[in-house]
């Protein structure tokens, strides 16, 4: 989404962070501040009509604490000449920020572009982030990362990753990451420690826990294709169908492995993964 601001030039939003229907926060423009307050990380408390300003300069990317209620946490992946810093973390609502980038890569290949928490993040303390030539993990609330060896090749070249974490990740500890040149789709689940391929050339967006009225959970995984298709899978990426789509594909030749699909009707839909598609999509039509 861009807008032209008032005596500036045109202004971009490359991410959002929504906690609640009424806190939020947006990050706002891209390059060094150069004179433009407008640019940085703002804050809102009643749903977007008024906003606070909590982080100078550019930033390409923001995410809150599950927890954030009562941790008051806050990552952000800053642009320009904050950079080089990497991630910055808040714990008291954006009011004082620190670096938090040991481990990770210096410079402007270590900015980073996507950060997401995991959802268990209170008992595990674990965060993933992802800069121009890699995937990282911190298992300490971002106070030391640990470069994934994903499954891209860095030989050639970077490879600007896109992940997604399962809502269930303390349980399956399955992520899913999409890599640049190579643009192929890879899924672990232990954590990023091993990979397998999957066959679709298929962005991660989001993935979401549905329920039935019963009780009985799965894990819906979305996607977009280099068409800006939208797709949803119900295997883990193994299988794609389109978004519109109100049924699951028919089973495949070894049933055992794919999970039962309920009519749509029957699914209770929970918050988080949805709210990451809908963030994704709208940043697309930007």
């Amino acid at each position: 989404m861009t807008l032209t601001a008032p005596r500036t030039s045109a202004i971009t939003f490359p991410d959002m962070a929504v906690y609640d229907a009424d806190t939020l926060f947006l990050s706002y423009g891209r390059g060094q501040p150069g004179g433009y307050s407008e640019q940085g990380l703002f804050y809102s408390t009643d749903g977007g009509r008024t906003w606070e300003h909590r982080f100078v300069g550019g930033v390409a990317a923001v995410a809150l604490s599950p927890n954030y209620a009562q941790d008051a946490t806050i990552l952000v992946s800053p642009v320009a000449y904050h950079a080089d810093g990497g991630v910055f973390k808040s714990t008291d609502r954006g009011l004082t920020w620190q670096p938090s980038r040991e481990g990770l890569r210096w410079g402007g290949d270590g900015a980073t572009h996507q950060i997401s928490f995991s959802p268990d993040y209170i008992h595990n303390h674990t965060v993933f982030c992802a800069s121009l030539w890699g995937l990282y993990k911190s298992t300490d609330a971002g106070g030391h990362w640990a470069s994934i060896d994903e499954p891209l090749d860095p030989s050639h070249g970077p490879s600007r990753p896109v992940f997604a974490l399962s809502p269930r990740y303390s349980q399956d500890h399955t992520l899913w990451v999409y890599g640049y040149p190579g643009g192929k789709l890879a899924r672990s689940t232990d954590g990023g420690v091993t990979w397998r391929w999957l066959p679709a050339e298929i962005t991660p967006i989001a993935a979401s826990e549905v329920c039935r009225a019963g009780g009985d959970c799965r894990v819906i995984l979305f996607g977009q294709d280099r068409n800006v298709q939208n797709y949803k899978s119900f295997d883990g990426g193994d299988t794609w169908q389109c978004l519109e789509e109100p049924d699951a594909p028919p089973p495949t030749p070894e049933p055992s492995s794919v999970p039962e699909i309920p009519e749509a009707a029957t699914w209770l839909l929970l918050a988080g993964g949805l709210a990451g598609l809908t963030g994704y999509l709208w940043r697309k039509k930007r």
